[in-house]
């Protein structure tokens, strides 16, 4: 959960006094002009703008937020920055992590031996069983729907089981809601005999939580069906698959050099986007993670980061953020790059480095002369 204990320290400002800052790359959050960091320093940016729009809409509902300087704290009432700052700052937990969630869940630890019967929470736990388990699906989770699953379970008693459904879309904010109040009424002695208007208030509590997750998860849904409708261009690229020839059905290192060029030629450009898992057409790789024959997104995502750190250095790789997003009922490995501030080199073959910059929807390999003209002018203050 966000640590809210540096909440009192600042003040209480207006929220709707924040406004939004848009540059090539990023949309940021801002007060008066200024963009706001977390409370660990990190800039409220992304570049989904949908994202960042979503945030600033949900603390535009609170009565103030608390900011101290540009720092933007988590206010006491839950938004959808809470997830945010929990994503940007904090990470995912390991499963094993998990565990002792797991065991305070009457789903998960058996407590409710007839959890099955229970309507409000089948749809659940069917999803959880088709999806090989609650450690299974955790590690195929992305960053955003890990930190929206541990924001939940902090908030709402530790339903593991029902939070998960909700975050991966096997069940929407009502039915996470009916499944949270319903286990609890048949678990909680108090809270079954208390009365109706105070049960219907903690449900609808509840629902909201639901919702406000819902909100910022589909917000980068709505953000990568956007980019790929518009098709490749000189800041967007598609590739079916990270390694897999699917002409040849075999893994080809031709097929990941063509994705780590692209990375290169976006670095040494403006930036762009990658989106692993969808072909030439927009059409999305159905399970693209098993197609190109790794174990799950985890071992996909340091496969990638592997190999960028082989081809460009611990530096470059760094300044690259990947992470999975749902389009269209798959997942897509989502590579997002800056413009890098120094020439990029990818060395993709034994001994020898190639130049690479992004012109139009594809990416070139410069000359040695043609290397250098672009670097002198890209570059002005290089000197390496």
């Amino acid at each position: 959960m966000a640590d809210r204990s540096k909440a009192g320290s600042g003040r209480l400002v207006n929220p709707l006094d924040l406004e939004l800052l848009r540059d090539r790359r990023n949309t940021a959050l801002a007060y008066r002009g200024k963009g706001l960091v977390t409370p660990n320093g990190v800039p409220v940016a992304d570049r989904a703008r949908r994202v960042v729009e979503v945030i600033l809409d949900d603390l535009r509902t609170c009565r103030r937020v608390p900011l101290v300087g540009t720092c933007l704290q988590v206010p006491e009432d839950f938004t959808c920055y809470e997830i945010h700052v929990r994503r940007l700052e904090y990470g995912g937990s390991g499963a094993a992590e998990l565990d002792g969630c797991c065991a305070k869940d009457p789903l998960l630890s058996g407590v409710l031996r007839d959890a099955e019967e229970i309507g409000e929470v089948r749809g659940a736990l069917k999803f959880l069983d088709e999806r090989g388990g609650w450690q299974r699906l955790w590690g195929e989770l992305g960053d955003a729907e890990r930190a929206a699953v541990e924001v939940l379970v902090g908030r709402n008693r530790g339903y593991l089981a029902l939070a998960l459904a909700l975050a991966a879309g096997g069940i929407d904010a009502k039915g996470y809601a009916r499944g949270v109040w319903k286990v609890r009424q048949r678990t909680d002695e108090v809270f079954w005999r208390d009365d109706a208007a105070g049960q219907f208030e903690y449900f609808e509590e509840v629902r909201r939580d639901g919702w406000k997750v819902e909100r910022y998860l589909g917000a980068y849904v709505d953000e990568l069906e956007v980019l790929v409708d518009g098709g490749e261009s000189d800041t967007l690229e598609f590739k079916a698959t990270l390694r897999k020839n699917l002409r040849t059905g075999k893994v080809d290192a031709a097929v990941l050099g063509s994705s780590l060029k692209t990375i290169a030629g976006f670095l040494n450009a403006d930036g762009g986007v990658l989106a692993i898992g969808v072909a030439d057409d927009g059409s999305v790789t159905k399970d693209v993670v098993s197609v190109d024959e790794l174990d799950n997104r985890d071992k996909y995502l340091r496969h990638l980061f592997t190999k960028m750190k082989e081809a460009f250095g611990e530096a470059t790789a760094a300044g690259v953020t990947a992470r999975f997003e749902r389009l269209r009922g798959n997942w897509v490995c989502v590579v997002r790059c800056g413009n890098s501030g120094v020439p990029v080199f990818a060395a993709l073959r034994k001994d020898l480095e190639e130049f690479f910059v992004r012109s139009g929807p594809g990416t070139l390999s410069l000359s040695i002369r043609e290397a250098v003209r672009y670097i002198r002018q890209r570059f002005p203050e290089y000197e390496g």
